[in-house]
């Protein structure tokens, strides 16, 4: 009733699209509303202020600081702020199908975002919202788009991160059937220190053989521990060759990684372009950004 379609047109006005995704802030002050609407690309918003009111496929929902939704193509869903009494902010992550299935198959070429494995809904920890939200306010406020793929290649690792969260928090909605032992493990393994010592840690968490942990968590999640905690090393790389001067060296090392040349061939995988080159493409748009 009153459902309008947002073009993408749209929010490539709103959003200043260039590669097939972007972001942007809404600010909803208090006795504000955003009518209900679907629109045919994805969309995750992430609550990063305040509290609102969230209409979804006819429900409704209270939403708050650190709560983040996965919005799929034709969801209806709109905004109402009228019953607040402190302004709220809403971060939206749009991107189309494209993007969105070329980011899930980088991480499990056998998934399928059709088959409802990943989550709808995941409400985050204050600590990891905030890490979160500051990676994202990063990408929002730097202007890349004078690098070549750099900015597309910076919001793939972030897209991953998120899809990651979705994909290990999807017992919550989807997957009652998940063991706890597998879902107190894929809590647990976002901590730095757990996903850099690789599999036998994992083994070690879980209490559960190799076998049956690998075969469990393919059965499950679609995905081997190593080829979780590969991406995971990964993200965290990416993250260290924009924020640190270590080396690449050290930064491979630090992560886990035995091998520079297996290392450097995993990166590029993801991201298009070898850490040298994700580096120098981060530098190059900093000295840009000074000089204008």
């Amino acid at each position: 009733m009153g459902q309008e379609q947002v073009p993408m047109a749209y929010y490539e006005d709103l959003y200043k699209l260039d590669f097939g995704g972007s972001m942007a802030d809404t600010f909803f002050q208090p006795g504000e509303t955003y009518p209900e609407h679907n629109h045919n690309f994805y969309e995750i918003f992430l609550v990063r202020e305040g509290k609102v009111r969230h209409r979804f496929n006819g429900r409704e929902e209270i939403l708050h600081y650190g709560d983040m939704r996965f919005i799929m193509p034709n969801d209806v869903h709109g905004y109402d702020n009228r019953d607040g009494d402190a302004p709220c902010t809403v971060l939206n992550i749009a991107f189309e199908s494209a993007l969105c299935y070329q980011v899930l198959d980088n991480i499990s070429r056998e998934f399928d975002v059709s088959d409802y494995t990943l989550s709808r809904l995941v409400r985050l920890p204050g600590p990891q919202a905030q890490q979160i939200i500051d990676s994202l306010q990063r990408v929002q406020n730097d202007n890349f788009d004078c690098i070549n793929g750099f900015k597309m290649s910076l919001y793939k690792v972030l897209l991953s991160e998120l899809f990651l969260i979705l994909l290990s928090d999807n017992f919550s909605e989807n997957r009652q059937d998940v063991p706890r032992w597998l879902v107190q493990l894929q809590e647990s393994i976002l901590a730095d220190d757990n996903f850099i010592y690789g599999i036998p840690r994992l083994v070690e968490l879980s209490g559960k053989s190799q076998e049956h942990l690998t075969r469990t968590m393919k059965k499950y999640y679609g995905y081997t521990p190593s080829e979780l905690i590969n991406r995971l090393r990964l993200h965290k790389a990416a993250n260290l060759l924009i924020n640190t001067r270590q080396s690449v060296l050290e930064i491979c090392g630090s992560l886990g990684f035995e091998n520079v040349s297996y290392f450097n061939r995993l990166f590029k995988e993801l991201n298009g372009v070898t850490p040298t080159q994700y580096r120098r493409s981060a530098a190059t748009s900093l000295a840009l950004r000074k000089e204008e």
